[in-house]
């Protein structure tokens, strides 16, 4: 019997699906692939970009790369993210649950290897002080009063990927940062909030 012209597809084709896996063709003609394909893990999923957001309601929309980086590492897929004051920099810094796991092994090994007690304390305070926020399908979520006030955030809100973690800031905050190291990121929040501004654009939706 011939194989399903959409299963086998062109030489070279790669057949994808839905979920955490992907059909990767076998070298060689169909018959020496016999079935031909072979499972393959999927890609990971890293916090990449930068975004901007004006809130209505407290509430703030994630872009959608975090949303789809978050749910990938998220131990069941949640849609939550950890988010909490950056203990290096006047912003919020967010990752996902796994994450937290990856912290207390690193604060584990520091521990082994003779760190000093009220350094391991801060560190440890530091690092599971964050708090679980939610996000729905739309990425929409609410900010809590306390991080708003650490990180100075008044409705408005730049994102930007750091690889296995993102940052949040407040616009006037990134505004006065002067240093070289800050001039994309300065710049690209100016640029982004100019558009959503000109725009008359209010990212979260209404109920």
């Amino acid at each position: 019997m011939k194989p399903p012209p959409d299963l086998w597809g062109e030489p070279g084709r790669v057949m994808a699906r839905p979920g955490a896996e992907s059909l990767v063709p076998c070298s060689g003609s169909p018959r020496e692939r016999g079935i031909g394909f072979s499972m393959a893990a999927a890609q990971p999923e890293y916090f990449n970009g930068q975004d901007f957001s004006l809130s209505r309601a407290k509430r703030f929309v994630l872009p959608p790369q975090f949303r789809k980086a978050l749910k990938f590492h998220n131990p069941t897929g949640q849609m939550a993210m950890l988010l909490g004051k950056d203990p290096q920099d006047d912003c919020l810094v967010g990752f996902s649950l796994a994450r937290q796991a990856e912290l207390h092994a690193e604060i584990t090994a520091a521990q082994a290897g003779g760190d000093q007690a009220v350094s391991l304390r801060r560190r440890k305070a530091n690092a599971f002080s964050f708090e679980l926020v939610p996000f729905d399908a739309s990425g929409r979520f609410v900010l809590p009063d306390t991080l708003a006030v650490l990180a100075d955030i008044k409705g408005e809100m730049f994102f930007e990927g750091g690889f296995d973690e993102f940052f949040v800031w407040s616009p006037a905050v990134i505004a006065t940062k002067t240093g070289a190291e800050y001039d994309i990121s300065r710049k690209t929040c100016q640029l982004l909030r100019d558009a959503a501004l000109g725009s008359g654009a209010v990212r979260a939706d209404a109920p």
